[in-house]
């Protein structure tokens, strides 16, 4: 399959905004609960082979929020580059010697369903994600830990990917992210044709 529609730059910036706060808030909870996840492909989504920055997993998963949903190629990319991600990213697969990866894939799959974004058709839920964890008594426990539990990352700071502030991720990780992404802005800009990222 050839992807046909290409994102116009707005759908790139919610995507990449989008995906910043995911993997801030997926790695906020994972240092308050004091997890450790030996994970090559950290920081959460935007690292590694069918990381969200990739531009096969970008340029459909950018076009999850328009309302054509009925138009079978578009619906056809977007499966495609989520299907890329999944099938590539550790945390979609039972992948780690230890429990971490259950805590790991509850966190990512709580933190998607609380985040503020646009999915298919307009659908605040996430699109595809994985409800269903490896250990279903763990997506229980990260529910409830982060319903009860006072701090929350302050993801309303995160309003630019040119100027991500630390919302309380440790300093190297939390430098990591920002010189990915702005390594990703700048491929999107002179590889990829979107100047006015």
């Amino acid at each position: 399959m050839q992807y046909r529609t290409r994102p116009n730059t707005e759908e790139i910036k919610l995507h990449l905004l989008s995906t910043v706060k995911h993997c801030s808030s997926v790695i906020f909870y994972l240092e308050l609960f004091g997890i450790q996840v030996d994970d090559p492909q950290s920081p959460h989504d935007i690292m590694g082979l069918g990381n969200k920055f990739e531009w096969p997993v970008m340029r459909g998963m950018a076009l999850s929020g328009r309302n054509s949903m009925d138009d079978d190629i578009l619906r056809e990319q977007i499966n495609l580059s989520v299907s890329i991600h999944r099938r590539y990213q550790n945390h979609h697969q039972n992948s780690f010697p230890d429990d971490s990866h259950s805590w790991l894939q509850a966190i990512d799959a709580v933190c998607a369903s609380r985040e503020d974004r646009i999915y298919l058709n307009g659908d605040s839920r996430p699109y595809g994600v994985d409800d269903d964890p490896s250990n279903p008594s763990i997506l229980s426990k990260v529910k409830a830990m982060i319903k009860i539990h006072p701090d929350k990352p302050d993801l309303d700071k995160i309003i630019s990917i040119h100027d991500i502030p630390n919302i309380g991720l440790p300093s190297k990780t939390h430098n990591l992210i920002v010189d990915i992404s702005a390594n990703t802005v700048e491929m999107l800009r002179t590889v990829y044709g979107y100047p006015d990222l």
